[in-house]
């Protein structure tokens, strides 16, 4: 990952002359979806100037590009706490996935169209829970995972996922 990140620093440094902080790096084929100074942006992993994706007062993080290199999920705080949103990996409006009233955090995507997001609305002892949100109708369901944090599917029907709230060091 420190590599990556190196790589990430590289490549985005012509468009931020002064350096920056880049985080929550998303990768498909040859492009770069990050997050930085509270928005989402575009590179090309070889590198260049790099896009603004979205400029909404509130913040941004947590982008992942679909499967098919098409949508971008992320994590948007606009109105109140964080919510899962998706938009075009072009741009454009986003639009809301998730109402829990309750920080959920978009980890990644099942390889099904839908996005999957961590939260601790469901769980009575308010652990973290994975989430699986339909990107065509909003449908939710929650996962049978005890304590499920960031997750990854490897191809439909496999699920890489690691327990509870540790972020950075193992994702």
């Amino acid at each position: 990952m420190r590599a990556f990140a190196a790589l990430l620093l590289a490549v985005t440094m012509t468009a931020f002359a002064d350096g920056g902080y880049f985080r929550f790096p998303s990768v498909h084929g040859d492009t770069v979806v990050f997050a930085a100074e509270g928005d989402l942006w575009k590179v090309s992993i070889s590198g260049g100037d790099a896009l603004r994706l979205t400029t909404h007062p509130g913040s941004e993080s947590h982008p992942a590009i679909s499967p098919d290199g098409q949508w971008i999920a992320f994590t948007g705080a606009y109105e109140g706490p964080s919510e899962a949103y998706v938009m075009p990996i072009r741009g454009g409006m986003p639009r809301r996935l998730t109402w829990f009233g309750e920080s959920a955090e978009v980890v990644g995507w099942n390889g099904n169209g839908e996005v999957l997001v961590v939260t601790r609305y469901f769980h009575r002892l308010r652990r973290l829970q994975l989430v699986v949100v339909s990107t065509h109708t909003g449908m939710y369901r929650v996962v049978a995972l005890e304590d499920a944090g960031p997750a990854a599917a490897l191809k439909p029907g496999k699920l890489v996922f690691t327990r509870g709230d540790r972020k950075g060091d193992n994702v």
